[in-house]
């Protein structure tokens, strides 16, 4: 884990990416130049123990990605209701197990009109 509890790549990030591996994880980082409010920068530093503003824009775009996805799945799994054995497997366990990165939305898209 690295100093933001985020589980650190178990691959080289380099090389052929394999379908199982996150495309986001194993993206080379690049310099780019932006403009951001250096307040709020500061204020996000000291929240997560003054990392630099790179670490601190890096963990900030995980977070959104993932909060994204998750979102997203919330909208998916709206569309289609539950079956009765879906709803009983439910009650059983916890909610544990769904914080997953599976594209809810992917596996269940829309209809399209007709």
């Amino acid at each position: 884990m690295d100093n933001f509890g985020r589980a650190a790549p178990e691959r080289p990030t380099h090389g052929p990416v394999s379908s199982d591996e996150s495309s986001v994880q194993l993206m080379a980082k690049e310099k780019v130049t932006i403009t951001l409010d250096r307040a709020k920068a500061a204020q996000a530093q000291a929240l997560v123990g003054n990392a630099s503003v790179s670490e601190v824009i890096d963990l900030a775009l995980d977070r959104l990605i993932r909060a994204e996805r998750l979102r997203r799945d919330v909208l998916a799994y709206q569309r289609v209701p539950p079956t009765q054995e879906e709803i009983e497997l439910a009650v059983l366990g916890g909610m544990g197990d769904l914080a997953d990165d599976t594209d809810w939305a992917d596996l269940y898209p829309e209809p399209a009109p007709e």
